[in-house]
């Protein structure tokens, strides 16, 4: 049996571009300031980690299972079950926490949440992404069939205050990094989003678009949520 990554991560489904890198160097000047240790949760390829090291983090992961394909630099990378054990890492241990498509995979998603805020340092920072149920509830969430549990604005707000984080922010994200420095043009992504135009792989169809013009279909129907917190 082929595991997750295996599958979602496959070289035929891979689209090349420089927008991780573009988005990590986004969070690093933006939430992440400084330097420190972070942990990245649900580190998956390890692509994430190696563009944090480049930005001058100690990086640390945290995966459910392990992706023996990837061909990134090795990391420290301990795994365990985010349902219902505790991450493998010391209490107060890291300055920041990343965690982007992870909790909407998770049935109990409190312990991901309890575990992140007792890991992170008094004072530290936690980023967490994942797919606007608002936005995506028509058919989108569901491209993943692991998928279990959506989250609005207002239940990952909660879900940070019932484990104790404060200075609590959650917006709509879209993911172009144009509409991070011109903010307005998120307007342009909501007027694509009222057409329904198919894009791969929400039809899984062929490709019938370069992978610009998909991708600018595909994450203008598909905005995440952005949840910052601090301990």
């Amino acid at each position: 049996m082929k595991k997750y990554l295996e599958v979602i991560y496959s070289k035929d489904r891979k689209i090349y571009s420089d927008y991780d890198k573009k988005f990590i160097n986004f969070l690093s000047k933006n939430f992440f300031k400084g330097s420190g240790k972070i942990l990245d949760i649900g580190c998956g390829t390890k692509r994430t980690m190696k563009l944090f090291h480049e930005n001058g983090y100690e990086v640390y992961g945290a995966d459910i299972e392990k992706f023996e394909e990837s061909d990134e630099e090795k990391y420290e990378v301990r795994y365990n079950n985010f349902e219902n054990e505790k991450l493998n890492y010391n209490n107060d241990y890291f300055d920041f926490i990343f965690c982007k498509s992870v909790i909407e995979h998770l049935n109990n998603t409190k312990n991901i949440f309890n575990e992140s805020f007792r890991v992170l340092k008094p004072g530290g920072t936690i980023i967490m992404l994942t797919p606007s149920w608002r936005h995506t509830y028509w058919g989108p969430f569901y491209i993943d069939s692991t998928h279990v549990t959506p989250f609005t604005e207002a239940s990952l707000h909660d879900s940070f205050l019932m484990s104790n984080f404060k200075n609590i922010k959650v917006d709509i994200f879209y993911q172009f990094p144009l509409v991070w420095k011109l903010n307005f043009l998120k307007y342009f992504c909501k007027l694509i989003s009222v057409f329904p135009l198919p894009y791969f792989p929400l039809h899984f169809k062929k490709k019938i678009y370069p992978d610009f013009i998909n991708t600018l279909i595909r994450f203008s129907n598909e905005p995440m949520l952005f949840g910052y917190a601090k301990k």
